[in-house]
Protein backbone atom coordinates (compact mmCIF):
# COMPACT_ATOMS: atom_id res chain seq x y z
CA UNK A 1 0.00 0.00 0.00
CA UNK A 2 0.77 3.70 -1.09
CA UNK A 3 -0.17 6.54 -0.19
CA UNK A 4 1.36 9.87 -1.60
CA UNK A 5 0.95 13.62 -0.90
CA UNK A 6 1.15 16.08 -3.13
CA UNK A 7 2.00 19.03 -1.51
CA UNK A 8 3.38 22.68 -2.42
CA UNK A 9 5.80 23.18 0.18
CA UNK A 10 8.36 21.64 2.25
CA UNK A 11 6.54 22.67 5.34
CA UNK A 12 3.41 20.93 4.56
CA UNK A 13 5.42 17.52 3.63
CA UNK A 14 6.49 17.69 6.90
CA UNK A 15 3.18 18.29 8.63
CA UNK A 16 1.08 15.97 6.36
CA UNK A 17 3.41 13.21 8.00
CA UNK A 18 2.52 14.71 11.48
CA UNK A 19 -0.56 14.60 10.97
CA UNK A 20 -0.72 11.06 10.01
CA UNK A 21 1.49 10.33 13.08
CA UNK A 22 -1.43 11.81 15.32
CA UNK A 23 -3.33 8.94 14.19
CA UNK A 24 -0.97 5.97 15.44
CA UNK A 25 -2.23 4.26 18.68
CA UNK A 26 0.88 4.80 21.03
CA UNK A 27 -0.63 2.16 22.92
CA UNK A 28 -0.01 -0.51 20.81
CA UNK A 29 4.24 -1.34 20.85
CA UNK A 30 4.07 -3.99 18.69
CA UNK A 31 3.76 -1.89 15.61
CA UNK A 32 6.72 0.69 14.78
CA UNK A 33 6.15 3.61 12.78
CA UNK A 34 9.28 4.76 11.38
CA UNK A 35 9.88 7.99 9.22
CA UNK A 36 12.37 8.17 6.82
CA UNK A 37 13.86 11.89 5.88
CA UNK A 38 17.66 12.58 4.70
CA UNK A 39 20.74 13.33 7.19
CA UNK A 40 20.06 16.62 7.26
CA UNK A 41 16.63 16.49 8.19
CA UNK A 42 16.91 14.20 11.12
CA UNK A 43 17.30 16.47 14.53
CA UNK A 44 14.19 18.64 12.61
CA UNK A 45 11.61 16.02 12.18
CA UNK A 46 12.18 14.74 15.94
CA UNK A 47 11.74 18.67 17.07
CA UNK A 48 8.67 19.26 15.07
CA UNK A 49 7.31 15.47 16.16
CA UNK A 50 8.14 15.97 20.25
CA UNK A 51 6.25 19.63 19.35
CA UNK A 52 3.28 18.61 17.57
CA UNK A 53 2.09 14.45 19.51
CA UNK A 54 5.06 14.37 22.19
CA UNK A 55 6.87 11.25 22.79
CA UNK A 56 6.04 8.00 21.64
CA UNK A 57 7.96 4.57 21.90
CA UNK A 58 6.23 3.41 18.59
CA UNK A 59 7.50 6.63 16.57
CA UNK A 60 11.29 6.76 15.49
CA UNK A 61 12.81 9.03 12.91
CA UNK A 62 15.69 7.47 10.77
CA UNK A 63 17.87 7.65 8.18
CA UNK A 64 18.19 4.80 4.85
CA UNK A 65 21.63 4.42 5.70
CA UNK A 66 20.31 4.22 10.01
CA UNK A 67 17.81 1.95 8.88
CA UNK A 68 20.51 -0.50 7.10
CA UNK A 69 22.50 -0.35 10.45
CA UNK A 70 19.87 -1.95 12.78
CA UNK A 71 18.94 -4.49 10.55
CA UNK A 72 21.97 -5.75 8.70
CA UNK A 73 24.41 -8.24 10.08
CA UNK A 74 27.72 -6.47 10.90
CA UNK A 75 29.85 -6.90 7.92
CA UNK A 76 33.68 -5.89 6.67
CA UNK A 77 32.95 -2.42 6.17
CA UNK A 78 35.54 -1.00 3.88
CA UNK A 79 35.84 3.04 4.49
CA UNK A 80 36.30 4.92 1.52
CA UNK A 81 39.72 5.79 2.46
CA UNK A 82 40.60 2.03 2.20
CA UNK A 83 38.73 1.52 -1.39
CA UNK A 84 40.36 4.37 -2.89
CA UNK A 85 43.89 2.83 -1.50
CA UNK A 86 42.50 -0.76 -2.91
CA UNK A 87 41.22 0.86 -6.37
CA UNK A 88 44.64 2.34 -6.86
CA UNK A 89 46.41 -1.29 -6.88
CA UNK A 90 43.61 -2.56 -8.98
CA UNK A 91 44.34 0.39 -11.58
CA UNK A 92 47.61 -0.19 -11.32
CA UNK A 93 47.10 -4.16 -11.90
CA UNK A 94 44.71 -3.21 -14.80
CA UNK A 95 46.71 -0.39 -16.45
CA UNK A 96 47.47 -2.53 -19.79
CA UNK A 97 43.97 -3.19 -20.27
CA UNK A 98 42.91 0.37 -20.26
CA UNK A 99 42.66 2.55 -23.68
CA UNK A 100 42.03 6.21 -22.66
CA UNK A 101 43.48 6.49 -19.27
CA UNK A 102 46.91 4.54 -19.67
CA UNK A 103 48.57 8.29 -18.83
CA UNK A 104 45.96 9.63 -16.95
CA UNK A 105 45.77 7.09 -13.61
CA UNK A 106 49.14 8.36 -12.54
CA UNK A 107 47.71 11.67 -12.35
CA UNK A 108 46.90 13.25 -9.00
CA UNK A 109 43.48 12.83 -8.33
CA UNK A 110 42.72 9.93 -10.78
CA UNK A 111 42.15 7.27 -7.98
CA UNK A 112 39.64 9.20 -5.80
CA UNK A 113 37.70 10.56 -8.93
CA UNK A 114 37.38 6.92 -10.17
CA UNK A 115 36.09 5.99 -7.05
CA UNK A 116 33.29 8.28 -6.98
CA UNK A 117 32.75 7.18 -10.36
CA UNK A 118 32.61 3.56 -9.67
CA UNK A 119 30.17 4.57 -6.37
CA UNK A 120 28.11 6.43 -8.25
CA UNK A 121 27.45 3.67 -10.26
CA UNK A 122 26.68 1.43 -7.57
CA UNK A 123 23.63 4.19 -6.24
CA UNK A 124 21.79 4.21 -9.56
CA UNK A 125 22.22 0.37 -10.41
CA UNK A 126 24.56 0.49 -13.15
CA UNK A 127 26.16 -2.24 -14.18
CA UNK A 128 29.55 -2.82 -15.51
CA UNK A 129 27.85 -4.43 -18.61
CA UNK A 130 25.34 -1.49 -19.03
CA UNK A 131 28.61 1.04 -20.11
CA UNK A 132 29.64 -0.42 -23.03
CA UNK A 133 27.79 0.10 -25.86
CA UNK A 134 29.00 0.32 -29.88
CA UNK A 135 26.02 3.20 -30.43
CA UNK A 136 28.45 5.95 -28.10
CA UNK A 137 30.56 7.75 -29.74
CA UNK A 138 34.17 6.90 -30.24
CA UNK A 139 35.35 9.52 -27.87
CA UNK A 140 33.37 8.36 -24.96
CA UNK A 141 33.11 4.87 -25.77
CA UNK A 142 36.66 4.15 -24.97
CA UNK A 143 36.74 5.64 -21.37
CA UNK A 144 33.35 3.76 -20.81
CA UNK A 145 35.20 0.87 -21.37
CA UNK A 146 37.72 1.19 -19.35
CA UNK A 147 35.51 2.40 -16.45
CA UNK A 148 33.66 -0.50 -17.11
CA UNK A 149 37.07 -2.63 -16.98
CA UNK A 150 37.89 -1.03 -13.14
CA UNK A 151 34.39 -1.14 -12.25
CA UNK A 152 34.17 -4.53 -12.52
CA UNK A 153 37.62 -5.25 -11.30
CA UNK A 154 36.31 -3.52 -8.49
CA UNK A 155 33.62 -5.18 -7.73
CA UNK A 156 35.63 -9.17 -8.40
CA UNK A 157 37.76 -7.38 -5.56
CA UNK A 158 35.18 -6.75 -3.13
CA UNK A 159 32.88 -9.27 -3.31
CA UNK A 160 31.88 -11.42 -0.42
CA UNK A 161 34.51 -10.18 1.69
CA UNK A 162 33.54 -6.72 2.00
CA UNK A 163 30.77 -3.55 2.01
CA UNK A 164 31.47 -0.24 1.20
CA UNK A 165 29.08 2.28 1.45
CA UNK A 166 26.81 2.00 -1.72
CA UNK A 167 26.70 -1.65 -1.03
CA UNK A 168 24.35 -0.88 2.44
CA UNK A 169 21.36 -0.20 0.57
CA UNK A 170 21.25 -2.97 -1.86
CA UNK A 171 21.27 -5.47 0.79
CA UNK A 172 19.16 -3.53 2.59
CA UNK A 173 17.11 -4.10 0.39
CA UNK A 174 17.49 -8.16 -0.21
CA UNK A 175 17.01 -8.58 3.43
CA UNK A 176 14.06 -6.21 4.54
CA UNK A 177 10.94 -9.37 3.43
CA UNK A 178 13.27 -11.42 6.37
CA UNK A 179 12.50 -8.82 8.68
CA UNK A 180 9.86 -9.38 11.23
CA UNK A 181 9.49 -5.62 12.70
CA UNK A 182 9.38 -4.12 8.64
CA UNK A 183 6.16 -6.66 8.09
CA UNK A 184 4.10 -5.25 10.35
CA UNK A 185 5.68 -1.81 10.43
CA UNK A 186 4.64 1.57 8.57
CA UNK A 187 6.93 3.80 6.84
CA UNK A 188 7.08 7.38 6.14
CA UNK A 189 9.12 9.28 3.54
CA UNK A 190 9.49 13.11 4.37
CA UNK A 191 11.96 15.70 2.80
CA UNK A 192 13.49 14.28 0.36
CA UNK A 193 14.34 16.21 -2.79
CA UNK A 194 14.75 13.52 -4.90
CA UNK A 195 15.54 9.45 -5.12
CA UNK A 196 18.25 7.80 -6.16
CA UNK A 197 17.71 4.34 -7.87
CA UNK A 198 18.77 2.36 -4.57
CA UNK A 199 16.23 4.13 -2.55
CA UNK A 200 13.42 3.33 -5.15
CA UNK A 201 14.06 0.51 -5.02
CA UNK A 202 13.70 0.35 -1.17
CA UNK A 203 10.27 2.19 -1.38
CA UNK A 204 8.91 -0.65 -3.83
CA UNK A 205 10.22 -3.57 -1.89
CA UNK A 206 8.66 -1.40 1.51
CA UNK A 207 5.41 -1.21 -0.32
CA UNK A 208 5.32 -5.13 -1.01
CA UNK A 209 6.68 -6.51 2.13
CA UNK A 210 5.49 -3.88 5.02
CA UNK A 211 1.94 -2.52 5.92
CA UNK A 212 2.24 0.67 4.14
CA UNK A 213 4.38 3.18 2.89
CA UNK A 214 3.46 7.01 3.02
CA UNK A 215 5.05 9.57 0.81
CA UNK A 216 4.92 13.06 1.28
CA UNK A 217 6.38 14.83 -1.34
CA UNK A 218 6.15 18.80 -3.40
CA UNK A 219 4.40 18.44 -6.98
CA UNK A 220 5.02 21.41 -9.28
CA UNK A 221 1.30 21.57 -10.15
CA UNK A 222 1.56 23.60 -13.69
CA UNK A 223 4.22 24.79 -15.90
CA UNK A 224 4.40 27.89 -14.31
CA UNK A 225 5.97 26.17 -11.42
CA UNK A 226 7.25 23.52 -12.13
CA UNK A 227 10.90 24.49 -12.23
CA UNK A 228 10.70 24.80 -8.46
CA UNK A 229 9.99 20.85 -7.84
CA UNK A 230 11.89 18.45 -10.55
CA UNK A 231 8.50 16.07 -9.80
CA UNK A 232 10.86 12.87 -10.05
CA UNK A 233 9.60 11.51 -6.62
CA UNK A 234 6.34 11.22 -7.69
CA UNK A 235 6.41 9.89 -10.99
CA UNK A 236 8.74 7.50 -9.70
CA UNK A 237 6.50 6.47 -7.64
CA UNK A 238 3.19 6.07 -10.19
CA UNK A 239 6.12 3.67 -12.12
CA UNK A 240 6.28 1.67 -8.86
CA UNK A 241 2.95 1.44 -7.99
CA UNK A 242 2.29 0.59 -11.96
CA UNK A 243 5.30 -1.75 -12.33
CA UNK A 244 3.91 -3.69 -9.03
CA UNK A 245 -0.09 -3.57 -9.79
CA UNK A 246 -0.38 -1.20 -6.54
CA UNK A 247 -3.63 1.29 -6.43
CA UNK A 248 -1.84 4.39 -4.84
CA UNK A 249 -3.95 7.17 -2.33
CA UNK A 250 -3.12 10.24 -3.76
CA UNK A 251 -3.92 12.87 -1.71
CA UNK A 252 -3.69 16.96 -2.88
CA UNK A 253 -2.83 19.69 -0.60
CA UNK A 254 -2.18 22.67 -2.81
CA UNK A 255 -3.65 25.17 -0.40
CA UNK A 256 -0.88 27.99 0.51
CA UNK A 257 -1.61 31.22 3.03
CA UNK A 258 -4.13 31.99 5.42
CA UNK A 259 -5.72 34.76 3.50
CA UNK A 260 -5.60 36.83 0.03
CA UNK A 261 -2.75 38.29 0.29
CA UNK A 262 -0.25 35.28 1.70
CA UNK A 263 -2.03 32.66 -1.09
CA UNK A 264 -1.32 35.32 -3.59
CA UNK A 265 2.37 35.31 -2.42
CA UNK A 266 2.33 31.53 -2.62
CA UNK A 267 1.32 30.73 -5.25
CA UNK A 268 3.51 33.35 -7.58
CA UNK A 269 6.22 34.37 -5.73
CA UNK A 270 8.96 32.55 -7.46
CA UNK A 271 6.32 31.44 -10.85
CA UNK A 272 6.79 32.43 -14.29
CA UNK A 273 3.75 33.84 -14.42
CA UNK A 274 2.05 36.92 -16.19
CA UNK A 275 0.91 39.89 -14.53
CA UNK A 276 -2.70 39.36 -15.05
CA UNK A 277 -2.69 38.24 -11.92
CA UNK A 278 -2.42 41.53 -11.03
CA UNK A 279 -6.18 42.54 -11.86
CA UNK A 280 -7.69 39.84 -10.23
CA UNK A 281 -6.08 40.41 -6.58
CA UNK A 282 -5.72 44.48 -6.54
CA UNK A 283 -9.18 44.67 -7.28
CA UNK A 284 -9.95 43.32 -4.04
CA UNK A 285 -8.21 46.04 -2.44
CA UNK A 286 -8.38 49.70 -1.97
CA UNK A 287 -5.14 51.57 -2.76
CA UNK A 288 -4.23 52.89 0.38
CA UNK A 289 -5.29 49.88 1.76
CA UNK A 290 -1.83 47.98 4.00
CA UNK A 291 -2.80 44.76 1.49
CA UNK A 292 -2.68 46.26 -1.61
CA UNK A 293 0.60 47.77 -0.45
CA UNK A 294 2.48 44.18 0.50
CA UNK A 295 0.90 42.82 -3.12
CA UNK A 296 3.03 45.25 -4.89
CA UNK A 297 6.70 43.48 -4.45
CA UNK A 298 5.68 40.60 -4.89
CA UNK A 299 4.02 41.83 -8.81
CA UNK A 300 7.17 43.67 -9.39
CA UNK A 301 8.85 40.35 -9.09
CA UNK A 302 6.22 38.57 -11.16
CA UNK A 303 6.72 41.08 -13.92
CA UNK A 304 10.24 41.00 -13.93
CA UNK A 305 10.86 37.28 -14.31
CA UNK A 306 7.64 37.01 -17.48
CA UNK A 307 9.97 38.93 -19.08
CA UNK A 308 13.05 37.22 -18.40
CA UNK A 309 11.29 33.83 -19.59
CA UNK A 310 10.39 36.05 -22.62
CA UNK A 311 14.41 36.38 -23.70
Amino acid sequence: MITIYKNSTTKQCAMQIVQALKRVDKSNLDVMHTVIVPDRSTLEMERLILQEIGGSFNVQVLTFRRLASRILPKYEYLSKQAGIMALAGIIQDNKRNLKCFTKGVDSPGFVADMYDTISMMKYCKIQPSKLINDKLPTSVRGKAEDIATLYRAYLDYTQNRFVDSADKLDLLCDQLPNVQSVKDGYFYLCDFDNLTAQEFALVEQLALVSQGVTVSCCVGKNFADKHLYLDDIYDGLLKVCERNQITPSIIENTHVGTNAVTSFVGEHLFRNTSTHCKQQLCGSFPRGNALFGSVQPCLQGAKIRSRWWQI
